[in-house]
């Protein structure tokens, strides 16, 4: 979709979400078109238009409060008692004149402050399991890992001789805390109220300075700062299964225009704007800075920086400890806007053109797990058997035997700069009382990325080229999108109206992460290990390597990233048929069809 606030681009381009989101009193109108735009807008799908309250000659203000609380609300599904939660959001607003018929102010401000119990129910081991006694399971039969067939303890086929156990894959266990006192299920037996903390100042303010009768000048600015902390699903520990989890987010996000309407004649306007947005979000394990992964006697999983915190440890069947996948992840983006429409009415003709620059720069860093990734899956314990989800898993785990290891290393953020410019001219014509016809064609311009970190990988030659500015990217010079539609009045009573257009949703391949290829990107590990056998290498006691490897791109291993020789902007073929009969009075009868096909 396309977000707009008083006209200007209100779009984060990494991931293509709003930027800024003011509160429903602070709007004075808002207005949404979907499918078959006019030329003037670009990006497919909808686009919504917010527009932010002005200040009158008089004095105008209101204040509001919104609660919620656990004493409101019904019992969560999964909690034994009530449990504790508050949302406070309140604020105000006030709007007057600095100068009467000529200048106004406007002003919002919100506070938005969550307090929220979430009960998480997860899977632990038993205090026996912790001690390599799987006998709760019933008749299991433990293998010895790489020797396939062998029984581990012939005396005890459900239990690890003490002496086998792997002192850091003890420790690794030792951080799931016990059942629930009173729970004796194998299964969902630890149940935990996890503390959700969110707050968010937002301020918006519109200054309208009606400078002549010709001339109109407005401005606005806003900002939010929502802070948020995204519990661990287990006490003591950070652990859970969803992205983001057990992390503390730390956003800014500032919004900026200024916009001036010139009236050259009576039937031409000139408007021209100019906008800025910067959007910070900063998101880290919650233990950040910490080594803990190191403490357990994983060697080089915390290298300091980026790599601090618990390394990813996932046993089947059981919750995963460790901090999130993707995380950390700070983003310092800005968008500078630079735009001129010109509005022409000419007898019967209703004429619009103009054009419209941006300039974005990323800096983002962002890998997949700096502190290391390990995953027991049983097959080893299990004779690459069927793993009984609490059994062999978790034996694997005090065996100290991973199946999979991965760490990933980045040499900085990333930072990538792109541009894109649009020209359009719309024609609205009344070709006769009954029949309006809308004519439109607009042409749109995409730099590939560009930045001093920036790598493409040439699926021909199988080398990443790192030529400046672009990787050896090229232009898309083709992305021209006409639109067409009508208004046609059959009878007084029925109306029919179509239209369809091209579009290019450049923002779907603009978080194409060419900075994250080799050289700037490194794997320092990427295993599947064979269950056939157990290398000395492979146990979680031995880590990750003392230094991180370097790439050549011009021979690169592991993951590597491509937008091919062109940067090609997805484009998306929007088309709609609507039928409209009034049979009585205030009864309305509509039939429509809209279809929607892309092409990436």
């Amino acid at each position: 979709n396309n977000f707009l606030l008083d006209g200007f681009d209100n779009n984060e381009f990494g991931n293509g979400t709003v930027v800024t989101q003011p509160p429903p009193d602070a709007i004075q109108e808002f207005r949404v078109e979907e499918n078959s735009m006019s030329a003037e807008f670009g990006r497919g799908g909808a686009m919504v238009n917010l527009q932010l309250r002005s200040g009158t000659n008089q004095i105008h203000g209101s204040a509001w409060e919104f609660i919620r609380n656990n004493h409101l609300d019904a019992l969560n599904y999964f909690a034994q008692q009530a449990t504790p939660f508050q949302r406070n959001q309140f604020g105000g607003q006030v709007g007057g004149p600095l100068k009467k018929d000529k200048i106004f102010l406007f002003g919002s401000i919100q506070r938005s402050d969550i307090r929220e119990s979430i009960p998480y129910v997860s899977t632990v081991p038993t205090l026996k399991m912790r001690s390599g006694d799987f006998s709760e399971l019933g008749n299991i039969t433990l293998y010895t890992p790489g020797q396939p067939g062998v029984v581990l303890n012939p005396a005890n086929p459900s239990q690890i001789p003490s002496g086998m156990i792997d002192k850091t894959g003890q420790n690794i266990v030792n951080l799931f805390p016990l059942p629930t006192p009173g729970n004796t299920n194998l299964t969902n037996n630890f149940v935990y109220n996890a503390k959700y903390k969110f707050d968010e100042t937002a301020f918006e303010t519109r200054f309208d300075y009606n400078l002549t009768d010709k001339d109109r000048i407005f401005a606005h600015y806003a900002i939010s700062t929502p802070v948020a902390t995204n519990p661990s699903w287990l006490p003591g520990v950070d652990a859970g299964n969803s992205s983001g989890v057990a992390s503390n987010l730390d956003d800014r996000i500032q919004n900026f225009g200024v916009d001036w309407t010139r009236l050259l004649r009576p039937n031409f306007i000139n408007d021209a704007r100019a906008g800025f947005i910067r959007y910070r979000d900063n998101t880290l394990p919650i233990d950040n800075g910490t080594d803990p992964s190191t403490a357990l006697g994983i060697p080089n999983a915390n290298r300091g920086g980026n790599s601090s915190g618990l390394a990813k440890i996932q046993i089947s069947g059981f919750q995963p400890l460790g901090d999130s996948l993707w995380v950390p992840e700070t983003i310092v983006e800005n968008v500078f806007q630079l735009a001129d429409t010109i509005s022409w009415t000419r007898g019967k003709q209703n004429l619009k053109f103009g054009a419209d620059f941006r300039r974005q720069q990323r800096n983002f860093f962002q890998q997949t797990a700096p502190s290391g990734w390990f995953q027991f899956s049983g097959n080893y314990s299990g004779n690459n058997g069927t793993p009984t989800p609490s059994a062999y898993p978790l034996a694997d785990a005090l065996l100290g035997v991973p199946q999979f290891a991965f760490q990933d290393h980045l040499n900085g953020s990333d930072p990538t700069r792109y541009w894109d410019i649009s020209e359009f001219v719309q024609d609205d014509i009344r070709v006769t009382p009954n029949l309006t016809l809308n004519m439109g064609l607009r042409y749109e311009l995409n730099s590939p990325a560009s930045g001093t970190k920036l790598g493409n990988f040439n699926q021909v030659t199988a080398v990443v080229d790192t030529t400046p500015p672009h990787g050896g990217v090229a232009f898309d010079k083709t992305n021209w999108a006409p639109r067409l539609g009508f208004a046609w009045t059959v009878r007084p009573r029925t109306v029919v109206r179509a239209a369809g257009g091209i579009f290019y949703a450049a923002e779907g391949n603009i978080f194409d992460d060419l900075g994250l290829n080799p050289p700037n990107l490194v794997i320092a590990l990427n295993r599947n290990y064979s269950t056939s056998q157990v290398l000395p290498t492979q146990y979680v006691s031995q880590g990750f390597q003392p230094s991180i490897p370097v790439v050549d791109p011009n021979n690169p291993s592991g993951t590597v990233r491509t937008t091919g020789p062109i940067r090609k902007i997805p484009r998306i073929y929007e088309w709609n048929l609507t039928i409209q009969r009034e049979v009585a009075s205030n009864w309305l009868l509509q039939v429509g069809y809209v279809g929607t096909k892309s092409y990436n």
